[in-house]
């Protein structure tokens, strides 16, 4: 996902913008303004929005919980969400 808004067309994930932000539950115009210029910023602004302040991180407590916190999150940000769904 991060390489998709990053540059349209990127390789190995062919979903396109609107796709995406419907996944993350997003409109395509907002998911773009968390567009930055590294992809380590993109994930990072994306998940400063799921996870606002520094409360919100802390009871998240681990990157391991993002699964039980926001169930597919993290697929549909890494871009597995479409191989899993299409191979099923």
């Amino acid at each position: 996902m991060v390489t998709q808004i990053q540059q349209s067309g990127g390789r190995g994930d062919p979903r396109t913008d609107e796709q995406i932000a419907r996944d993350l539950g997003l409109s395509a115009i907002f998911l773009m303004s968390l567009k930055d210029i590294s992809p380590q910023q993109t994930a990072l602004n994306l998940f400063n929005h799921f996870y606002p302040g520094y409360e919100a991180k802390v009871n998240l407590g681990s990157t391991n919980n993002l699964e039980a916190s926001k169930p597919g999150l993290l697929n549909t940000i890494l871009g597995k969400y479409f191989y899993i769904k299409v191979s099923i």
